[in-house]
C-alpha cells in the first residue's frame, strides 16, 4: 500500500513538472489533463481499496474531479473550442467547486463534536477574511479577453465559490478532531487552488499570465493532493467518528486568526476601496470579541471545575476532607451554649471487601456526616437508622450485594474540641465499633478518649523503639507430643514501654500498620529470630536443626518486595528456608488475595513453609484451606479448652486432624495447659503442641539444656519435611 501511494505521488510530481516545462500547447495540456485524470483515478482507487465507513464525502470528491476532468477535455487546444464551449467548461468548473466544498463540509460534520462553539467562530473569521481578500480580485476578471457576457459573469463568480471551498477546508483544520495525513492533504488542496486562482487573476490583470507559468503550480498541486489524500489509509479514520477534544488557542491557531485580521487593510491597499473593507473590519472585530469572550468563559469554567475537583471526591462527587473541615469549622463557629450538641458521625462500610473482590476496587467506603444542633438522642437515632438501611441487600450490575456499617459518633458543645479533633474522636469511636464486630455504633467518651491517646502514643513511640532497641523477643517451644521432644520455637514480640508498661503484640502490630512501619517491624522480628535460631543450631551440631515459627501480618504480605527481603535475611543469618515457618492468623488470611496470595506462593517456592494460626476463629476456614498453601494448621486455644470433657470440641479437633492429614498439613494444638488436654490431643492424632504445660515463652538467654536437646528424628522429620512434598501454590485451584 505504501508503494502504491508513493508511486502515485511521484507520478503526480512528474506530470506537474512536465506541464511546467512543456513548450508545445498540446503536450502541456495533455500533461495537465493526465494530472487531473490521475487524481480522479486515485480517488476512485482509494474508495475501492480502503472502503471507508462513510463513502459520501469521497464520492462527492470523485464527482468534483470527474467534472474538472471534463473541463480540461473541453479546453484541450486540439478541439479549437469556441467561446461558447469555453463558457460551458467554466460552468462545469463552477459546479465542481461547490461539490468539492460539500465533500469537505461533510468531513467537517463527521469530525466536529457537538457544541464546538470555538471552532465555528474561528472558521467564520477565516471565511470573512477570505471573502474580503477576494473582493479585491473579482473585478480583475473583467480584463480576461472573453466576448461572452455569461463567461465574464462566471469568471467573476469563480473566486468567490472557490473561497467557500477554502473556508470549508479551514474549518476542517480548525474544528476537526483528528490531525491525520489525509486531513492535511484534503484541507490543503482547496487552499492551494484558491491561491493559484488569485495569482492567475492578478497575472491576468497585469497582462502577464500564460499557461504553464508558475501561477498554475498551486492549482496543479491541489489536484495531486486530493488524489493522494483519498489513496492514503488514514482516509478511513477521517470518515469515521472522531474523538472529542477541546480546541484551545494554540500558537498556530492564533497565527491564522492574526493573519485573518489583516485581510481588511490588505484589501484596502490592493483596491483603494474603503466601504467593503470597513464593513469586513467591523465584522471581524465583533467575531474576535466573541472569541475572546468565549475564551474567558472557558477559562472561568475551567477554574470553577478545578475548584470543585479540589473540594470534592472524584468518585462520589461528595465534599472531601478539605471541604468537610471548612464546613465543620463554620458549624462550630455558629453555635452558642444554648444550642443542642452538634454531632459528627464517622461511617465505615463493613464487609466492603467482598464487594471489592466481586465487582472491583473503584469504590470508596468512608463517609462523615456533620449534624448541626441534633443532640445526642437525635444522633443516636440517625446512627441506628443508617445501620439498618445500609444492612439491607442492594442490587449491583453483577448481582445482589450486602454490606453493613460501623459508625463512630462524637458530640460537640460550646467550648469543645476543634474540627480536626472531632474527626479524630469520631474515627476512634468508629474503630471501636469495628472491634466489637461491626454493624454497630460507638459514642466517643472518656474511656475511649484514653484509648485513643494510648493508641497515638504507641504509634509515635514505635519508630523510636525500633531504632533504639526497645523491642525484644521471647520464644515458646513447639513440642512433638509422641514421643515428647522440642522441635522448634515460636518467636513472640515483646515491647516494654517506659510509660505504659508491657505492650501486647496485637497493639504493637496495630500501631505498626497505622504508621506504615509494619514491614520494618516484621523484618526486625524475622532477622532477630533467624539469628537466634542459627546460634542455637550451631551450639548443638549433634542434634537435628530446630525450626522457627514467626508471625507475619496480612499487611506485610501485600508488599511484593517481601520475598526478596526474606531471602536476604535468610542469606545474612545462614538459616535454611526449610527451618522457618511463617504464621498467618485465620482472620488475616481472609485478606490474603491477589498480591498477598502471590507473595505466599513466592515464599513457599523459596522453601519456607506457611502455618494457619488460630484455626477455627475465622469465617471461611475451609475456603482458605483450598486457596492458600498452608503446611501447618494451628488449632485455636478455644477448642483445646475443656477438650478432655467437651464432646463437641473433641469432634471438631478430630475433624481438623483428619482433614489436615488429607491435605498434607501438620496440626499443632495450641493452649495446652493440663495433662488431660495433652492426652486428649495425643489420642486424636495431633502430632505437635504448644502451651504453658509444655513450655512458657521465655527470653533466649534462659532457654537451654534439656529444652534444646532430645529431639527425636521421627518427629523432627515430620516438622522439617521438605516443602517440595507439598504443592507450591493452590492445592485445589
Amino acid at each position: 500500500m505504501k508503494r502504491t501511494w508513493t508511486a502515485a505521488a511521484v507520478a503526480a510530481g512528474v506530470l506537474l513538472l512536465a506541464y511546467l516545462l512543456a513548450t508545445d500547447p498540446v503536450w502541456r495540456q495533455s500533461a495537465w489533463l493526465a494530472l487531473v485524470a490521475g487524481a480522479t483515478g486515485s480517488v476512485y482507487a482509494g474508495i475501492r481499496l480502503h472502503r471507508p465507513p462513510t463513502r459520501r464525502p469521497y464520492v462527492l470528491l470523485l464527482g468534483a474531479l470527474v467534472l474538472l476532468t471534463a473541463v480540461n477535455v473541453i479546453e484541450f487546444p486540439a478541439w479549437h473550442a469556441s467561446d461558447s464551449v469555453l463558457t460551458v467548461a467554466t460552468a462545469l468548473e463552477l459546479l465542481a467547486f461547490p461539490t468539492m466544498g460539500l465533500a469537505t463540509l461533510d468531513l467537517v460534520r463527521l469530525q466536529t463534536p457537538h457544541g464546538d462553539r470555538e471552532g465555528v467562530i474561528d472558521g467564520t473569521i477565516v471565511m470573512v477574511a477570505l471573502a474580503t481578500l477576494l473582493s479585491g480580485t473579482v473585478s480583475a476578471a473583467a480584463l480576461v479577453e472573453h466576448t461572452s457576457i455569461l463567461s465574464y459573469a462566471l469568471l467573476a463568480v469563480a473566486p468567490i465559490v472557490l473561497a467557500g471551498v477554502a473556508t470549508a477546508a479551514m474549518r476542517l483544520l480548525l474544528v476537526g478532531n483528528q490531525r491525520l495525513p489525509a486531513t492535511w492533504l484534503i484541507a490543503g488542496a482547496p487552499l492551494l487552488a484558491l491561491g493559484g486562482h488569485v495569482l492567475r487573476t492578478l497575472s491576468q490583470s497585469a497582462g502577464t499570465y500564460a499557461r504553464g507559468g508558475w501561477e498554475d503550480l498551486p492549482i496543479g498541486l491541489s489536484y495531486g493532493l486530493v488524489g493522494l489524500a483519498v489513496l492514503h489509509p488514514t482516509m478511513v479514520a477521517l470518515a469515521g467518528p472522531a474523538p472529542t477534544r477541546p480546541h484551545r488557542l494554540t500558537h498556530g491557531r492564533v497565527a491564522i486568526l492574526g493573519l485573518a485580521l489583516l485581510a481588511a487593510p490588505a484589501t484596502m491597499v490592493m483596491t483603494g476601496r474603503t466601504v467593503l473593507p470597513f464593513i469586513a473590519a467591523v465584522v471581524l472585530s465583533l467575531l474576535v470579541l466573541v472569541r475572546l469572550w468565549s475564551l474567558v468563559i472557558e477559562r472561568e469554567t475551567g477554574r470553577d471545575e478545578m475548584r470543585r475537583q479540589a473540594a470534592h471526591d472524584p468518585l462520589t462527587g461528595l465534599p472531601n476532607r478539605t471541604s468537610l473541615l471548612e464546613r465543620l469549622d463554620d458549624v462550630l463557629a455558629r453555635r452558642s451554649s444554648a444550642d443542642p450538641a452538634d454531632a459528627v458521625l464517622f461511617l465505615d462500610l463493613d464487609g466492603f471487601k467482598r464487594v471489592n473482590d466481586a465487582w472491583g476496587h473503584a469504590a470508596g467506603d468512608e463517609f462523615v456526616l456533620v449534624c448541626e444542633r441534633i443532640g445526642q438522642r437525635g444522633a443516636v437515632r440517625l446512627a441506628e437508622r443508617l445501620i439498618a438501611v445500609l444492612s439491607e441487600p442492594f442490587a449491583l450490575a453483577g448481582g445482589p450485594a450486602q454490606v453493613g456499617a460501623s459508625i463512630g459518633l462524637t458530640l460537640h458543645t460550646a467550648g469543645g474540641a476543634g474540627a480536626e479533633a472531632l474527626l479524630a474522636e469520631a474515627d476512634a469511636a468508629m474503630y471501636q465499633a469495628k472491634q466489637r464486630g461491626g454493624y454497630a455504633y460507638e459514642i466517643y467518651g472518656v474511656t475511649l478518649g484514653a484509648r485513643l491517646q494510648r493508641r497515638r502514643q504507641l504509634e509515635a513511640d514505635l519508630v523510636d523503639a525500633l531504632q533504639t532497641g526497645g523491642l525484644r523477643l521471647e520464644y515458646q517451644p513447639v513440642v512433638a507430643l509422641e514421643p515428647r521432644g522440642t522441635v522448634g520455637f515460636e518467636a513472640l514480640l515483646r515491647w516494654d514501654h517506659p510509660d505504659l508498661g508491657a505492650i501486647s503484640p496485637v497493639e504493637a502490630v496495630s500501631a505498626a500498620e497505622a504508621t506504615g512501619t509494619v514491614g520494618a517491624l516484621g523484618a526486625w522480628v524475622l532477622r532477630e529470630a533467624c539469628g537466634q535460631l542459627a546460634r542455637w543450631n550451631a551450639s548443638a551440631p549433634a542434634h537435628d536443626p530446630l525450626t522457627m515459627f514467626v508471625n507475619v501480618s496480612a499487611r506485610e504480605l501485600l508488599d511484593p518486595r517481601m520475598p526478596a527481603r526474606v531471602a536476604g535475611i535468610l542469606a545474612d543469618t545462614g538459616v535454611a528456608a526449610a527451618q522457618v515457618v511463617l504464621e498467618v492468623t485465620e482472620h488475616a488470611a481472609l485478606d490474603v488475595t491477589g498480591t498477598g496470595l502471590q507473595t505466599l506462593g513466592a515464599l513457599r517456592l523459596q522453601g519456607l513453609r506457611i502455618a494457619l494460626d488460630d484455626f477455627g476463629t475465622g469465617y471461611s476456614s475451609l475456603t482458605h484451606l483450598q486457596q492458600v498453601p498452608f503446611d501447618f494448621i494451628k488449632i485455636d486455644t478455644s477448642f483445646t479448652t475443656d477438650l478432655d470433657v467437651a464432646v463437641d470440641n473433641r469432634a471438631i479437633v478430630a475433624a481438623i486432624v483428619s482433614m489436615a492429614g488429607h491435605l498434607g498439613a501438620q496440626v499443632v494444638g495450641e493452649g495446652i495447659e493440663t495433662a488431660a488436654q495433652l492426652d486428649a490431643l495425643r489420642e486424636l492424632g495431633c502430632a505437635l503442641g504448644q502451651g504453658w504445660l509444655l513450655g512458657r515463652p521465655r527470653p533466649a538467654g534462659v532457654i537451654g539444656g534439656a529444652q534444646l536437646s532430645g529431639r527425636p528424628r521421627r518427629e523432627r522429620d515430620a516438622v522439617a519435611a521438605s516443602p517440595s512434598a507439598h504443592p507450591p501454590l493452590h492445592r485445589h485451584g
